[in-house]
């Protein structure tokens, strides 16, 4: 199932997720079976329960795979998004600097949405189409997490928005869907 010899950087902001990190990895081992190299990002925020842990068991169980876990040591940010956007960005900076030659990069957050099973056919035909695409979303009908998403003109979070943001966010969603809408869908699904 390995991709001629494509390598591919997944990125994950763990922190209290103890309860779907055992799904989580299951889909990375699977995801692993595409690509002859992978390296796994964890940004690791202060847990309350055994994340640490499990990761650490994961990484001594498979040394097939580089695993690297970046402690989040900023603790000036009020908000918990603004703490996510940190280490997301401290993982991106991370990836840039040393696995820019890699030739997918995955991002992947660790809770409920990304314990369902990968739908790795899917996930295969799109490695091997990927002159066709930028970004892909997938495991959801619906973009979940599109109140972080920067698209087109709309340069501020949704949450900047105040009383609006449930517009914006309507606004952006069908912004996305006309766009999508002009594509030959069959080759996207």
């Amino acid at each position: 199932m390995i991709n001629n010899n494509l390598k591919c950087v997944v990125c994950l902001p763990v922190m209290n997720c103890s309860d779907f990190l055992p799904y989580i990895f299951k889909n990375l081992i699977i995801i692993k079976s595409l690509f002859v190299k992978l390296v796994i990002i964890f940004g690791y925020d202060n847990s309350k329960d055994n994340t640490l842990e499990l990761i650490n068991n994961f990484k001594n169980n498979y040394n097939d795979i580089k695993i690297h876990i970046i402690k989040n040591k900023n603790r000036r940010y009020r908000y918990r998004t603004h703490t996510l956007e940190y280490i997301r960005n401290t993982m991106l900076k991370f990836t840039v600097q040393n696995y820019s030659h890699f030739d997918f990069y995955i991002a992947m957050d660790s809770d409920d949405v990304n314990k369902i099973p990968i739908k790795i056919d899917i996930l295969q035909k799109h490695i091997s189409n990927f002159d066709k695409w930028d970004i892909l979303t997938f495991n959801k009908v619906d973009y979940y997490d599109i109140w972080a998403l920067q698209f087109d003109k709309i340069i501020h979070h949704v949450r900047c928005f105040g009383t609006n943001s449930g517009f914006v966010v309507d606004f952006v969603k069908n912004m996305i869907k006309s766009k999508l809408n002009k594509l030959n869908k069959s080759e996207y699904l």
